[in-house]
């Protein structure tokens, strides 16, 4: 499936939630993630990641654990339930921005690319460069866009 045909199901499958990160970038945070692997289940490398987006569990609770099925955030489950529901992520992401976004770059605007740099390295190493697979997959898309 050619990159565009998968940005185009994103923006089928992303419902925004009036959240600062607009459903383009949303895409390409996802397609440099995993692929926007639907199926992308949870495990451990240095933090416990979930979900097509990779989220932790402190990136979804700094969010304000936000709920997909489940009615109570401390319900066993309610973490996994959120994360791996491409809508609940999408929220999750965009309720992390409104607290967290800043600029990474240092051009005076916030971007797509700060919003990248802030889920891929946090709020505090966003200074750095997008670089890697990660990196490579994500401007691809971004270019794409442009």
């Amino acid at each position: 499936m050619s990159l565009k045909a998968i940005l185009i199901c994103l923006m089928a499958l992303i419902v925004m939630v009036n959240g600062a990160v607009p459903s383009n970038c949303l895409g390409c945070i996802c397609h440099a993630s995993t692929g926007c692997n639907r199926n992308e289940q949870c495990h451990h490398s240095n933090s416990y990641f979930c979900g097509p987006f990779l989220i932790s569990y402190n990136y979804w609770a700094t969010a304000g654990r936000p709920l997909n099925t489940y009615t109570n955030a401390d319900t066993r489950g309610a973490f996994e339930d959120c994360v791996l529901n491409l809508d609940c992520a999408s929220k999750t992401i965009n309720l992390f921005m409104e607290k967290e976004g800043k600029d990474c770059d240092g051009d005076g605007q916030l971007t797509c690319e700060d919003y990248v740099r802030i889920h891929k390295y946090g709020p505090n190493g966003c200074g750095q460069p997008l670089t890697g697979k990660f990196g490579e997959l994500y401007y691809e898309c971004a270019n794409r866009l442009v």
